[in-house]
């Protein structure tokens, strides 16, 4: 569970959707694409929603098989 921008979501394990309320008690569904994960006892989030949230872009680079994260504006 975290809080950003005003608006709270969490990620389920096994889900493809996070709930999401807004700060007038809204709430939704939006999907990420990919369930989190419990593996070996490590949680696994999907890293594109997940950055895309906490205010970064992700890019992925096929010719050096690298992802990017970045802070956008």
């Amino acid at each position: 569970f975290a809080i950003k921008d005003g608006k709270s979501f969490s990620f389920v394990i096994g889900e493809e959707s996070i709930p999401m309320i807004d700060l007038y008690g809204n709430s939704y569904q939006i999907p990420i694409g990919a369930a989190p994960q419990i593996i070996e006892g490590s949680t696994y989030v999907p890293l594109r929603y997940f950055s895309y949230i906490s205010g970064y872009d992700v890019d992925w680079y096929e010719e050096k098989k690298c992802v990017i994260i970045d802070r956008y504006e």
